[in-house]
């Protein structure tokens, strides 16, 4: 039998029409490719695994909007950086009276999208990374996302630089009103925290606009990255930074409470110290859903978890692969550019790009009742059925 393409694969998974861009492979350190003219998406992907695991950055500069679930509800993430004593944000609209940094690209291809911004002699590149490879069902399925900073001077001087991430109670919640919790699980190399809703109760909602609330959502970087990593309230999280560059000592144990009450927030930061040449700093982002879908009143588990993999195990898997994954997304770009413009030419292939991410994250793949793969397509913005003749 002839080995299919991608793109026959993709089309047999009933996941795609449109694929991607990009000709060359990109690392983290690399800006000097340029987002093709044109190229303009209307919402830009950057955590996208599955229909509840789904963040979008819904303007052009990052830092002009709170990134956004499909929805349109806010799955608020908040970066900034601090140089020489000076706070700026670079996603997110919160503080206020921080500055935003000015972004001055941002570029996509079929698993990342990269922003770079300059400031006071700093270059920073923020790429959001989602390895998901149509050919490999253990990647389609595994709800783990990366988002990778790189830091280089950019005037030949030494300058002093720290690192900031939080992201909300909002990814666990369906409204800002239910009660989360949060804990400090222990995972041998990695620095992590992880929250969820309270109340767990798993797949009790039907219909459309909707947000997950079961399950837990992980944060985890290497332990040797030099990390702070605390839940606290939003503003003391962000508020400390801007002003020291660092995190407050004391964790917030106020818990459970509503995930609008003084706003917990899993809160990082990275002291880099003098940076002149390249410097990187990484984050895993991971979702363990535990069931996902109701299948003839029975609770199908996740594809990741087939074979009894836990959470803590996925986070500890994701975060070992990266290296490995980043490679293997590069070659599979690479394919993907040539074969996508073979197809249908160069604007199909921008097309692509935009679409390729969006496609996957509207379904779920999971176990079936006898261990078989089976993918799930979800109407979005209909009636929130799946699996319909029409999707």
């Amino acid at each position: 039998m002839q080995r299919r393409n991608f793109l026959q694969s993709a089309l047999a998974l009933g996941t795609l029409g449109h694929l991607s861009n990009f000709a060359k492979a990109f690392s983290p350190e690399d800006s000097t490719h340029l987002e093709p003219a044109g190229l303009r998406p209307p919402s830009t992907p950057l955590i996208t695994c599955d229909p509840y695991f789904s963040v979008w950055s819904a303007t052009d500069q990052l830092a002009d909007s709170w990134p956004c679930h499909w929805t349109g509800a806010a799955n608020a993430i908040t970066l900034m950086v601090r140089v020489d004593g000076q706070a700026y944000r670079l996603c997110g609209m919160a503080p206020q009276d921080v500055p935003a940094m000015p972004q001055i690209s941002r570029k996509l291809n079929s698993t990342w999208t990269s922003y770079v911004f300059e400031a006071d002699g700093i270059q920073v590149n923020v790429v959001f990374f989602t390895p998901v490879i149509i050919t490999e069902l253990d990647l389609v399925g595994r709800p783990a996302s990366y988002i990778q900073w790189t830091v280089k001077s950019t005037d030949g001087q030494s300058h002093d630089v720290s690192l900031y991430y939080d992201n909300s109670a909002e990814f666990v919640v369906n409204t800002a009103d239910q009660e989360v919790t949060w804990d400090a699980p222990s995972i041998g190399g990695l620095i992590v925290r992880s929250m969820a809703s309270a109340e767990q109760k798993i797949l009790n909602r039907s219909g459309d606009n909707l947000r997950i609330d079961w399950g837990t959502f992980y944060v985890a970087t290497p332990s040797d990255s030099g990390a702070q990593m605390k839940v606290l309230a939003d503003k003391i999280a962000r508020g400390t930074f801007a002003k020291t560059g660092a995190i407050s000592v004391q964790e917030d144990d106020k818990k459970p409470r509503a995930a609008n009450a003084d706003w917990p927030v899993i809160a990082c930061v990275w002291n880099l110290g003098k940076v002149k040449d390249a410097a990187s700093r990484r984050l895993t982002l991971a979702y363990d859903d535990e069931y996902s879908i109701r299948y003839l009143g029975e609770n199908l588990r996740p594809w990741w978890r087939r074979n009894g993999m836990t959470g803590t195990e996925l986070v500890k898997t994701a975060t070992d692969e990266f290296s490995a994954l980043w490679t293997k997304a590069a070659k599979f770009d690479q394919r993907f550019q040539k074969e996508t413009e073979a197809a249908g030419g160069k604007r199909y292939r921008e097309m692509c790009t935009i679409a390729y991410r969006q496609a996957i994250a509207a379904h779920k793949l999971c176990a079936g009742p006898n261990g078989e793969p089976m993918l799930f397509g979800k109407e979005c913005s209909s009636n929130g059925c799946i699996g319909t003749v029409d999707v």
